[in-house]
């Protein structure tokens, strides 16, 4: 039986091999003259209501199970609630990006010939178009800390902030 730091070192192996796959199909993309936000939309476009399990989702459902998919997919990245309604919510990722990891997290991506604002707007168009898919309109600013805000608001429905944030922090230690 392998040991629990062998098995995290492990899955962090094959996150980041996952990271890389994504990444060279959005270089292969690019250098065959799609945008980032095209290559997006083709890759992320179907299959939002089988993953959440519903063909609409409020703003906090949506945004925790991102958030328990990104605490699996990229242990390297902080995840903290700021702001859970049924019609808004925020969350903030930070300590690595979605687009790279390390102490120099855009390594990989200039490797591949990318650059930061492309993988941000692959990123950001990506979670759009998963977003409508459910009924939301999600949308990712990068913060001038190096930080992410996701923010989920529900489609159709007048959205007011919310006076008691939920705060929770998923980091896969």
């Amino acid at each position: 039986m392998q040991k629990p730091e062998e098995l995290e070192t492990r899955w962090l192996l094959a996150a980041r091999s996952r990271l890389r796959l994504e990444l060279q199909g959005l270089a292969f993309a690019v250098s065959r003259g799609a945008t980032p936000q095209e290559y997006a939309r083709f890759l992320w476009s179907r299959g939002a209501a089988a993953w959440m399990g519903a063909d609409c989702a409020d703003a906090d459902s949506y945004l925790l199970k991102e958030a328990a998919a990104m605490a699996a997919l990229f242990p390297w990245v902080r995840v903290d609630t700021v702001r859970m309604t049924t019609r808004q919510a925020e969350l903030v990722i930070s300590g690595g990006c979605l687009g790279g990891y390390g102490e120099d997290r855009w390594a990989l991506a200039r490797g591949l010939g990318l650059e930061r604002t492309t993988v941000c707007r692959y990123c950001s168009e990506a979670f759009n178009v998963w977003g409508k898919q459910l009924g939301l309109e999600v949308a990712c600013h990068a913060q001038r800390d190096g930080a992410c805000k996701l923010q989920a608001t529900k489609l159709g429905q007048e959205t007011t902030p919310s006076t008691s944030p939920a705060n929770l922090t998923l980091k896969s230690d």
